[in-house]
């Protein structure tokens, strides 16, 4: 990447990182190595006209500041602005499918389905706009009834609104993080300096069909359990020998929130799989007709990457594993090991078609997680034979945590503060999830715990599925001793299928 002879400093070093396929990982695992990330944000806020700078000092941190232009195309959008009752709302016109005025001899009742109204031939379901949103009903003016329709992903509703108003381009003000309306996404500042709320069309839609209930989430989604983690088992917890824990204690939640959540967060990864192919289908056909566009196949790589770890975050590792193989395809070719030839162009489209399938069959519950053989057939044709020595599973519970040259010095300095270590041994039943999933996000809880300073097994081979129902985790906490073994054991066993809990201190 520079020449023997060229200038090199340590801040053009540091920008390395920003470069594509750069990464600090020893080995490739399913979910981290492949030096994706750090091009992918510079790149967004580049596209966005803003700007990426970080300062460093070593063994304190870093700082990184993304500066990014407050009005941009991603905060205007064109609405229908209509009145329901005393409030504004502002409807994307993209999802926007007719507006009507509709006599009230031509608003028909259905048993047990309300009002509805007839459009193309179809009866469709008439809902209060302010109804649907807060519970509130407003009092209609006039003889005929002001009909706005509206379509999300092939589902056509009607809303009945107070009065409408012309189309205009808005700059959205999203909302923070400390206010959340389902059904809403923002305000807008609108003629007269009066206040609009941007509409969620999405979410909208799921609050007038059902799916979506008063602030909570539907309990039910694509693929049934998928995205859920391992159910709350009665199985007897064997009481931690010696127990101290805890820095926050995490907010206890009941298994009924757990799931809606769980059903919410599959349902964004879908989504989100979904708005991704449209642009991987553009950057195949780009690079089918050039074929080392090198800009092309980083943009294709980065979006398969991004697809097979949303696969994998929703529980469907073996769709996850096919992505993988051909991304390992695709980054020999964007690494100047091979040409990008017929037969690689022909596994990314035939992966393309792979991906549409399982998010199709995702959104309506058919999809049964199972990897295309013919994909990764194909695929290991056109990689160099690799001889993987597989690592003998660890004998969890009777070897001990071997820490790195850093943790030992952390160590260290944990003993000069007097800070106690944790050793917890955890048997767990994954349930359908795989085992490395669920054991990776019991790692990044014991993270916000304290400082992990190893495991068993290690990190890495957790990460390549070396793991079966069983791990044990070395860290050290500041954390009030008389909560950690509620919330610990409470948490693993709510949220992750715990069955057996050892945990032990010493100094």
């Amino acid at each position: 990447m520079v020449a023997p002879d060229a200038p090199f400093t340590q801040e053009d070093a540091l920008n390395v990182m920003f470069e594509a396929g750069v990464s600090t990982a020893e080995t490739v695992s399913q979910v981290s190595g492949r030096g994706v990330g750090m091009d992918v944000v510079r790149d967004r806020i580049f596209e966005m006209g803003g700007s990426v700078s970080f300062r460093t000092k070593p063994g304190e941190g870093t700082l990184f500041t993304f500066r990014v232009p407050l009005i941009s195309a991603v905060n205007i959008v064109d609405a229908l602005v209509v009145r329901s009752g005393k409030h504004m709302f502002a409807f994307p016109v993209s999802s926007v499918v007719t507006t009507m005025s509709v006599p009230p001899g031509e608003i028909h009742t259905a048993v047990e389905k309300g009002a509805m109204v007839m459009h193309l031939g179809n009866l469709l379901p008439l809902h209060d706009l302010n109804n649907v949103l807060d519970g509130t009903k407003v009092e209609y003016e006039g003889e005929n009834a002001s009909v706005l329709v509206i379509e999300h992903k092939g589902e056509t509703v009607a809303f009945r609104i107070s009065e409408f108003f012309s189309p205009q381009k808005l700059v959205i003000i999203p909302f923070n993080g400390a206010f959340n309306l389902e059904g809403v996404s923002g305000t807008t500042i609108l003629g007269g300096r009066r206040l609009g709320l941007i509409i969620d069309v999405p979410a909208l839609v799921d609050r007038a069909t059902g799916r979506l209930h008063g602030m909570g989430r539907a309990k039910t989604g694509a693929n049934g359990g998928i995205g859920k983690t391992a159910e709350k088992k009665d199985d007897k917890i064997e009481k931690p020998e010696t127990v101290e824990i805890a820095k926050k204690a995490p907010v206890e939640k009941d298994a009924e929130d757990a799931d809606e959540e769980d059903t919410a967060a599959v349902r964004e990864f879908i989504m989100e799989v979904e708005k991704l192919l449209p642009s991987l289908n553009e950057s195949l056909f780009a690079l089918e007709s050039d074929l080392g566009n090198r800009e092309v196949m980083n943009k294709a790589f980065r979006l398969l990457h991004t697809i097979k770890g949303n696969f994998i975050m929703m529980g469907l590792p073996k769709a996850g594993e096919t992505v993988h193989s051909v991304e390992s395809v695709l980054d020999r070719a964007r690494s100047r090991k091979m040409d990008v030839v017929p037969e690689i162009m022909d596994v990314l489209m035939d992966s393309a078609s792979f991906i549409e399938e399982v998010v199709r069959k995702s959104l309506s519950g058919e999809w049964k997680d199972s990897t295309s053989p013919e994909i990764m057939e194909a695929s290991a044709r056109l990689l160099p034979e690799q001889r993987t020595e597989q690592r003998i599973a660890a004998d969890v519970a009777s070897e001990e945590v071997k820490v790195s040259h850093e943790s030992l010095y952390r160590m260290n300095l944990y003993r000069k503060s007097k800070t106690p270590f944790y050793r917890c041994y955890i048997e767990f039943d994954p349930g359908n999830q795989p085992p490395f999933l669920v054991a990776c996000l019991m790692y990044k809880r014991f993270y916000d715990v304290g400082d992990v300073l190893g495991s068993v097994p290690p990190l890495v081979d957790i990460e390549n599925g070396n793991i079966k129902d069983k791990f044990k985790i070395l860290f050290a906490t500041t954390a009030d001793p008389d909560k950690l073994e509620k919330s610990i054991v409470s948490l693993l066993t709510n949220h992750y299928g715990a069955k057996m809990i050892k945990l032990n201190r010493f100094e």
